[in-house]
């Protein structure tokens, strides 16, 4: 659906055809984090090498996006926009460590870990991106004041 919405196949307004998968999107969503969900060992989530490692592998996973996202504009107000946003995208993260679980390469103390590491990232992204935005949109109204 992301793909088709985004060119030129289903609509010439990438806006218009996201505007009439985004229903379906939005259910599929949630189909998916319920399915990822239920693999999660709730029973283990709060061991604590799990819990610290998890911790740790958060900092990591926040810190190393933040810079990435942060390295990719020279001005210092979109890139902590663009770097907050990246910090939340780990939807494949959950995929890849419970396949890797499946697989035998994770044992269960890494992928709760894992699990902790997308967890965090995913709830703080929002709401630093949010203050982020609020500081670059004061910035560019104080611009433009001072401007005009």
């Amino acid at each position: 659906v992301g793909g088709v919405a985004f060119s030129n196949v289903a609509a010439p307004s990438a806006r218009d055809a996201f505007a009439r998968h985004a229903e379906l999107t939005s259910w599929l969503t949630s189909v998916f984090f319920l399915a990822v969900g239920t693999r999660i060992p709730l029973a283990r989530m709060f061991e604590a090498k799990g819990l610290v490692l998890g911790l740790g592998y958060s900092v990591l996973a926040i810190v190393g996006k933040y810079i990435t996202g942060a390295w990719c504009y020279p001005e210092w107000g979109k890139a902590r926009v663009v770097g907050w946003a990246m910090v939340g995208r780990g939807e494949l993260g959950f995929v890849m460590a419970q396949s890797a679980r499946e697989g035998g390469l994770l044992g269960d103390a890494p992928y709760v870990a894992a699990v902790w590491a997308l967890l965090v990232a995913t709830i703080v992204s929002p709401v630093f991106m949010r203050s982020s935005l609020q500081v670059l949109r004061n910035a560019e109204a104080t611009n433009v004041e001072v401007v005009g």
